[in-house]
């Protein structure tokens, strides 16, 4: 499968953002789900820089799974593997979180990962099969009808890359545009099933530390700066958004109405988004729905509220503050 430069350098840009939500993205080979290097161990549990892996010529990535970098998936295998997690999450309760398919080359589901966050005082989840169709006389389980939770030390195939056997991209279905929040916590009764091990962490001791907020908003209920203003002041709201999300401009050309070519995730290789540079309107094609920059700035978690975002904003970009009467109307 040849491997172009294009495909190459929208994969680093994609892990560059992984990282920064405290991820831990390896370079993935083209032709075989691997990790790019020969032996990976020591990267995979203890991180690799975004310089060491911007050297590889890697089109696909991966990302670190564990309670290590606080996230975990569900791999769903087949459609009965699917329809038995349905039935599970309707009868036990589980949140809809970031969720990214795999397909065929005839557009059918070749494949599902639902990505969680650890759950609260979990210090061990080991990857182990949940549910599947055992092969006696092959003595494993069948690949394609198969619920595996991947954990400690596993890794997951991330988009944007594509399948190394059917060259179709691994799409978000739900993911950082429509739950800027994040992953949803993996369910507690997943790690109650038969054949996984919890150790819950004592009141005392020591847990990873919590990602820390952004000291935006200060306690101000209201903005400061007249948001009109602030997006009259910013000139290139295309290339700011692209600060907030490396991945998030398709292209710089701007068309005669003003819209700038975008993409909806990491994993939309055939750019289905606009961001109208004048006015900073981001506009997605499926679902159909559009949300001012500073909306987009929350959702791809540059701020936490849309109020932080035009104060910080105004401060950066020079605009004069509002005057208390002004505030008061």
């Amino acid at each position: 499968m040849p491997v172009d430069a294009e495909a190459v350098a929208h994969a680093k840009k994609c892990a560059a953002w992984y990282r920064r939500k405290g991820w831990n993205p390896l370079p993935s080979r083209a032709d075989k789900k691997a990790p790019a290097m020969q032996t990976y161990a020591e990267e995979r549990d203890q991180g690799l820089p975004q310089e060491q892996f911007d050297k590889w010529w890697a089109p696909n990535l991966q990302l670190a799974t564990g309670i290590r970098w606080d996230l975990l998936a569900i791999d769903l295998d087949g459609p009965e593997a699917a329809r038995v997690w349905r039935v599970w999450a309707a009868q036990r309760g589980c949140r809809v979180t970031w969720e990214v398919r795999g397909l065929n080359e005839d557009g059918s589901v070749r494949g599902t990962h639902l990505w969680f966050r650890a759950p609260m005082g979990a210090t061990e989840a080991p990857t182990t099969v949940l549910w599947g169709v055992w092969l006696a006389g092959e003595k494993r389980w069948d690949k394609r009808s198969k619920i595996e939770l991947i954990g400690d030390r596993g890794l997951i195939v991330a988009p944007p890359s594509r399948h190394v056997k059917t060259g179709m991209p691994y799409e978000f279905v739900h993911g950082p545009i429509d739950m800027p929040q994040g992953p949803a916590p993996l369910p507690e009764w997943v790690l109650g099933l038969a054949g996984v091990r919890r150790h819950m962490a004592k009141a005392n001791s020591p847990v990873l530390p919590a990602r820390p907020s952004r000291p935006f908003s200060q306690g101000m209920p209201h903005a400061v700066y007249d948001r009109n203003e602030v997006l009259g002041a910013i000139e290139d709201k295309a290339g700011l958004a692209s600060t907030w999300a490396p991945w998030l401009v398709a292209g710089r050309h701007v068309n005669e109405s003003g819209w700038v070519s975008c993409r909806r995730d990491p994993g939309d290789r055939n750019p289905s988004a606009s961001l109208h540079n004048p006015t900073g309107t981001y506009w997605t094609r499926n679902p159909d729905e559009s949300i001012s920059l500073f909306d987009l700035a929350v959702r791809l978690g540059a701020y936490p509220t849309a109020v932080d975002a035009i104060n910080d904003l105004g401060v950066r970009y020079g605009v004069r503050p509002r005057s208390r009467t002004e505030d008061k109307r």
